[in-house]
């Protein structure tokens, strides 16, 4: 059973690769502990090499030094080189997440974004580096104490450039502060703005079939829905926790994560907030915040939140659901008492609602999910 870790680590200690340690950075990042050649499904694709196989990205310890370097094709073998020596091993950490890319890298500093790989034993970051060696693609550490150069294994020994790139994680920022919203700022014209997308973005045509009372509605096609426009649509019943690409909304009053979801209640699909530190959805719906226990999550991090107001939806705003009389419902968010939490964007009654406090809340400015 993989052990799912954060991206930041802290004081290496032996036991590490099993049970991790340190401080958390970006959750879009996380390292999986993978003894086996199976790799999580949400391991980071980082490329092809020359025989156009597959690239991975692992690390480990040795000698109190974290390292990261390649996982071999087809043997699930980490490759790496450390100290002039290469050594493959299968105690490693899989590097998995969805919002990071490789940058030409200036060979004088590290970017501010790149993603620490590793950290040497005496507490010096190191980062992960890809080049191109006589025709052959390789992966290793960046080590800026050494004069920013990537060192690499190649045919048996540890070649080192400064011609190489970077891995950068593209993280965006989360908080909607109305007190800091300002109409003008809208990259569209109001008047410009469409009541509801002309054509739909589910990509199942029985995404939202009727459902009389009493009755549930079907789980959405293998638990897992996929749609056209780089989104899809997880049921809770297949994860204790969230997805790994969930999409984050904001943050509750109590410090908790909240992420978005979608659930129905009284005969609508609604969009819902998520706090998995509460195993909870909240959907506002009635004049009341209905808590449920039944919910699909957003997945992916191809997504920006942009202000609106009066119950505008702007291009390729993400639709969470529908009412029962077949009008589209958005997501949005508003901050309401210390927490940024996601609600619905209802365009008929022009104001987005979230679910606080036992109630439902209405706002006229928010922030609307869309699709980038």
């Amino acid at each position: 059973m993989p052990v799912w870790l954060r991206g930041g680590i802290g004081p290496i200690q032996p036991e590490v690769l099993a049970q991790g340690s340190g401080e958390p950075e970006a959750r879009e990042i996380t390292w999986v502990y993978t003894p086996d050649a199976d790799l999580p499904r949400e391991a980071f694709f980082a490329g092809e090499n020359e025989n156009c196989d597959e690239m991975f990205i692992g690390r480990t310890v040795v000698d109190g030094d974290m390292i990261p370097g390649m996982i071999v094709p087809n043997t699930g073998q980490l490759i790496f080189s450390n100290k002039g020596v290469i050594t493959t091993t299968d105690e490693k950490q899989v590097l998995c997440g969805v919002v990071m890319k490789w940058m030409i890298c200036q060979p004088t500093q590290i970017h501010h974004k790149a993603v620490i790989g590793g950290r040497l034993a005496d507490g010096q970051s190191i980062y992960i580096g890809m080049a191109t060696i006589n025709g052959k693609v390789l992966i290793g550490h960046v080590d800026p104490s050494k004069d920013h150069k990537l060192f690499v294994p190649y045919e048996g020994r540890q070649e080192s450039t400064r011609n190489y790139k970077i891995l950068i994680a593209g993280i965006s920022g989360y908080g909607f502060r109305p007190d800091l919203y300002d109409p003008s700022a809208l990259s569209y014209a109001p008047n410009d703005m469409p009541s509801a997308p002309q054509a739909p973005h589910w990509h199942h045509p029985q995404d939202f079939p009727p459902v009389g009372p009493g009755q549930l509605p079907p789980g959405p096609p293998g638990n897992v829905e996929m749609h056209n426009g780089g989104y899809f649509w997880v049921n809770n019943s297949t994860f204790s926790n969230v997805p790994m690409h969930a999409v984050r909304g904001g943050t509750d009053s109590d410090g908790s994560e909240i992420f978005v979801g979608r659930a129905f209640v009284g005969g609508d699909w609604c969009p819902a907030k998520i706090v998995p530190a509460r195993g909870e959805a909240y959907v506002a719906f009635d004049s009341q915040e209905h808590v449920v226990t039944n919910y699909d999550v957003l997945c992916e991090q191809r997504f920006q939140w942009v202000p609106a107001y009066g119950g505008q939806v702007p291009p390729n705003a993400v639709c969470g659901g529908q009412t029962s009389d077949g009008e589209r419902l958005y997501i949005g968010r508003a901050y309401h008492e210390g927490s940024s939490t996601v609600g619905k964007v209802h365009p008929s009654h022009n104001c987005l609602y979230i679910p606080y406090g036992g109630e439902e809340l209405k706002f006229d400015s928010y922030e609307i999910l869309v699709r980038m």
